[in-house]
């Protein structure tokens, strides 16, 4: 495969944690710039607001993404000593026309870079005037690594994520450049860049917007994952344009990336799972979530497309490194939980299932004076590969097989007698690799006779299998996982 781009980028002011490279498309534009008699972009949108007649510190501040001390300062500083409010803090005839005055002055073009992502397509909300390139050791490797430090000699190894196509997006839209450049000033106001050189993107008028270039280049663009830990919020992900130290978009696409990318889940499972010592039970737990979900998406890529079953994954594994690290330790309720939790995956898989290979004519095939031997006979002819101790434990009413096949709520072993029966109808389905498997299905039922023997309800009475039968459940669950969604 030919490589994306040979320039890299780096607008980070440190490295830390975990680095990435990410493919972008960069546009080079003409965005126009009108400079204001004396007030920067912040003194206008407070003179502005003054002019209708908010002037509470407390109100604007949260309006504008900046502490109450600066629009104090602000208005003790600039407009009240500039005669644009009076010491009441009325705007002045002169503050008006400071605000107004300027509509007509010309408009200066200046240079920039727009970034769109290469993964998501989306443009990000960042707006930088050079190109901040750094050299790879050995420009010639398939994943090229850079000097960090020159007096310690520490390299960067980041992970690089290969885009889905080398082939240029369409040109952004005005509205998505406008937005970009709006969301960057409200970034650089959080910087509390007071320069006087801030966009005012609600000022420009769209059709003075030019592409320098009416293609984009491709680049890399270095930013990092890394802890944070006490938050509900286990890593962040750095802003790739140094203009914050975390960005939460960077950081959605990143995770969503890792759904498309499984080493790069797989890559996030594993510096999420070196675990500082120092770390709280909360902190610990919310980073275990975070590794869990990641190995969910390392190790079943193909689980997107039945509803439901990531999450349901998601919540086994997570009962399962509880039970597992408890050992003999490991309560009932952690380990009842665990069962339940192999169980609810197997029902997801049936349901989609179902779904995707349904039981014609279900009101004949399923007949409501149909006796239970009869169902037997009927799974025996759809699936002859079953074995007879198969059928023999697949002990079910055919009302209940009935109500499962139409849409009702009802338990595992009724799935899965509706997803045999359905065999005949479907010679391509995806359950007949686990249904062959007499092993595996004796396990299934087996889990399902734990579970029922475990109850409902959790009472006293119930009884509980013991923790190295429950992994064994999920263990069950999980290859069955495996082998629906081998090639999907």
């Amino acid at each position: 495969m030919a490589r994306f781009s040979d320039l890299y980028l780096d607008y980070q002011s440190r490295h830390r944690g975990h680095p990435l490279l990410w493919p972008v498309w960069v546009w080079s534009l003409h965005v126009p710039q009108r400079r204001r008699n004396g007030l920067n972009a912040l003194a206008h949108a407070v003179l502005a607001l003054h002019e209708a007649a908010q002037d509470d510190p407390d109100w604007i501040a949260p309006r504008l993404g900046i502490e109450t001390d600066l629009v104090r300062y602000i208005v003790v500083a600039q407009l009240v000593p500039n005669g644009w409010l009076d010491r009441y803090r009325r705007i002045t005839e002169e503050g008006r026309r400071q605000l107004h005055g300027d509509s007509d002055r010309p408009l200066d073009q200046r240079a920039g870079l727009l970034f769109q992502s290469a993964e998501t397509g989306e443009v990000w909300p960042r707006y930088r005037g050079d190109l901040c390139e750094i050299e790879p050791e050995n420009p010639n490797a398939p994943y090229p690594r850079f000097r960090q430090d020159r007096d310690s000699g520490r390299t960067l190894n980041p992970f690089l994520l290969r885009p889905t196509s080398a082939t240029p997006p369409a040109q952004p839209e005005v509205a998505q450049i406008l937005e970009a450049l709006r969301l960057d000033r409200i970034a650089r106001h959080h910087r509390r860049q007071r320069d006087g050189d801030l966009l005012d993107p609600e000022d420009i008028p769209a059709a003075t917007i030019e592409f320098i270039d009416p293609q984009p280049r491709p680049a890399w663009l270095l930013c990092g994952v890394y802890d944070n830990p006490g938050s509900d919020q286990p890593w962040l992900v750095s802003d790739p344009l140094g203009q914050s130290p975390a960005a939460a978009w960077m950081r959605r696409e990143v995770y969503q990336a890792s759904r498309r990318v499984p080493r790069l889940a797989e890559s996030l499972s594993k510096y999420l799972g070196q675990t500082d010592q120092s770390l709280n039970w909360e902190a610990y737990r919310l980073r275990e979530d975070e590794r869990v979900r990641l190995k969910v998406l390392t190790d079943f890529p193909g689980v997107g497309h039945i509803p439901d079953l990531e999450e349901a994954l998601i919540s086994l594994l997570r009962s399962r490194t509880t039970v597992g690290d408890a050992g003999r330790g490991a309560r009932p309720e952690e380990i009842g939980t665990l069962t339940i939790e192999a169980q609810k995956v197997l029902e997801y898989c049936c349901l989609w299932c179902l779904d995707r290979w349904p039981l014609a004519n279900p009101k004949v095939r399923l007949r409501k004076q149909m006796s239970p031997s009869e169902l037997v006979k009927a799974i025996g002819l759809a699936a002859p590969e079953i074995s007879s101790q198969v059928i023999d434990k697949l002990t079910v009413q055919p009302g209940k097989v009935f109500w499962a096949v139409t849409g009702g709520r009802a338990s595992l072993r009724p799935y899965l007698a509706g997803i045999l029966l359905s065999f005949a109808d479907h010679p391509d389905h995806h359950f007949r690799p686990v249904a062959s498997d007499e092993g595996l299905m004796l396990r299934i039922l087996q889990l399902s006779h734990d579970r029922d023997e475990q109850g409902h309800g959790g009472g006293p009475s119930s009884r509980c299998p013991g923790s190295v039968t429950a992994i064994q459940h999920a263990d069950t669950a999980e290859e069955v996982v495996h082998r629906l969604t081998e090639g999907t």
